[in-house]
């Protein structure tokens, strides 16, 4: 080997302290399973509250005894099952038997739908976990930050494809049917699991600020030179359109469950009212949702039935589950909402840009595309069943196949917002906003000192900023060429107790409205 070459990979690697990874492993696992069995035992919980107001009205003989029992008996099990299932997994079982009539029948059935509220609570309890980790222990070289992160996916996913396996759901015999253990256990989740939590450790380790080492081993910052050019507020940016959506869609869905469906829906919406958000937010961005119907009949009057439909808010499609038009309207508006803030957010981190060349357009609509491709597979839903020789029926709902396109064009409006509005905007963001996003680097300083600002003290004071007269730059076709601003009145923006009312206000009355004219 010559001389002054690196040394090999192991050698970078200290297998003292690789059992770090494998406990934070362990303990991500742990909270997840904790996290899954308090949205299990709520889900149950308002599933008999439900059951038991209906079944007041009912003679007791008519309410079996272990009606309300028989959810709280599975309840570790299914939740064990969320796990894997937020990974992508598929709830599958099988049922054989005799039948009286049709004799040996065979059903096969499965079912797939992310619990999203659980894969973000994984996403970033692995981002923590490595973070915390790596400030318990430090990583010298890039090989080590790796090895511990790859360990810290390696235990969670096969903690999470075990535990499922062994913790089938089991049902009794059912009409001479006997019914195989429901699992979600599976080859997919495994790995899906092991790529996501590997990531996110990866990103908390380096994210930390104890990552230090000497000479050619150091765990250097990313991004540099053209990759940091076109990456640098990407993340930010579609965090924050995300963020401003969801900030308002979630608590909406959860009051409008709580009043249509009672208890059973305020106590088991944070299962899934997040996906119900991510509808909406498919919905709000002119998507469009798509549903798939067919069912075949392979015995006696045999047919084939079929129905393919996609469905818009704002052409009145979705008023029969209980999203009137006017309302898809508002979600429509929500989304310019998050545009704008979007736009300033990537203005913040990325600071002013030259107006001219089409590759300079291309990061934020690609990293928005991505974003349309990653809701697409998140929020499919599907139901198989196939009851060899007799039956199938197939029932899929999701995002429309164009949605990863309109996404992209949204990244569009995002990007010339940034460019074209956001310096426009910058004197009416709230001055506490506009400090903290400043402090994250020159951008931000750069995007309102050619605002016309001056940059707002550490503390993020809530006084006015002080206007100044900032040399700008001339640059052709940057917006830095604009005459600056002279802000002799800033803006007055609203407390942060009163924006809180006003956001409280806003949801109230979109509720309300909802619960008014939802049919």
């Amino acid at each position: 080997m010559p001389v002054g070459m690196p040394p090999k990979l192991l050698a970078d690697i200290d297998c003292r302290t690789l059992w770090l990874g494998a406990v934070a492993g362990g303990a991500l696992y742990l909270l997840a399973f904790l996290a899954s069995l308090a949205l299990a035992a709520l889900t149950i919980a308002g599933v008999a509250a439900s059951a038991r107001q209906q079944t007041m009205l009912l003679p007791a003989a008519a309410i079996p005894e272990t009606s309300l029992g028989q959810g709280w008996s599975i309840l570790g099990q299914f939740a064990a099952q969320l796990i894997p299932l937020a990974h992508l997994g598929v709830l599958s079982t099988t049922s054989e038997g005799s039948v009286p009539f049709l004799g040996q029948v065979r059903i096969e059935a499965s079912a797939s739908a992310v619990p999203l509220v659980l894969l973000a609570i994984c996403l970033a309890a692995a981002w923590f976990s490595g973070r915390i980790a790596e400030g318990r222990v430090s990583s010298v070289t890039s090989a080590q930050v790796w090895a511990q992160s790859i360990i810290a996916g390696g235990v969670f996913s096969v903690l999470t494809t075990s535990v499922a396996a062994v913790a089938s759901v089991n049902f009794p015999a059912i009409g001479g049917l006997r019914v195989e253990p429901v699992s979600a256990a599976g080859l997919w989740p495994l790995i899906v699991a092991f790529v996501a939590v590997t990531g996110m450790s990866w990103l908390g380790r380096r994210s930390s600020t104890h990552v230090k080492g000497p000479g050619p081993k150091e765990v250097q910052d990313p991004g540099s030179g053209w990759s940091k050019r076109f990456t640098e507020g990407l993340l930010p940016a579609v965090g924050a359109h995300v963020v401003v959506f969801f900030l308002i869609a979630v608590p909406t869905a959860w009051i409008v469950a709580g009043a249509k469906l009672g208890w059973a829906g305020a106590l088991s919406a944070p299962l899934w009212v997040v996906n119900v958000a991510g509808y909406l937010f498919v919905d709000g961005h002119l998507g469009g949702l798509h549903g798939i119907a067919r069912t075949s009949q392979l015995w006696g009057a045999s047919g084939t039935s079929s129905s393919d439909g996609y469905f818009y808010g704002v052409a009145g499609t979705m008023a029969d589950v209980g999203l009137p038009t006017w309302a898809a309207w508002l979600l429509v508006l929500l989304s310019l909402v998050s545009v704008a803030v979007s736009s300033a957010v990537l203005l913040f981190h990325r600071g002013h840009v030259p107006a001219a060349g089409l590759i300079a357009w291309l990061p934020v609509p690609l990293a928005f595309a991505a974003l349309g491709l990653v809701a697409t597979v998140l929020l499919g839903a599907g139901l198989q069943i196939d009851m060899a020789g007799m039956f199938t029926a197939d029932y899929s709902f999701g995002a429309a196949s164009w949605f990863v396109a309109v996404m992209a064009f949204w990244g569009v409006l995002v990007e010339a917002g940034s460019r074209y509005l956001a310096p426009f905007v910058l004197p009416y963001l709230p001055v506490r906003f506009r400090a903290a996003l400043s402090e994250r680097g020159g951008g931000g300083r750069t995007a309102m000192k050619q605002a016309g600002f001056g940059t707002p003290s550490a503390a993020g004071s809530a006084s006015d900023v002080a206007a100044t007269d900032i040399a700008t730059t001339t640059e052709p076709g940057d917006m830095g060429s604009l005459q600056p601003l002279h802000n002799e009145n800033p803006a007055k923006t609203p407390s942060p107790k009163q924006r809180k009312r006003i956001l409280a206000g806003l949801i109230a009355a979109f509720a309300s409205g909802c619960l008014r004219r939802a049919p």
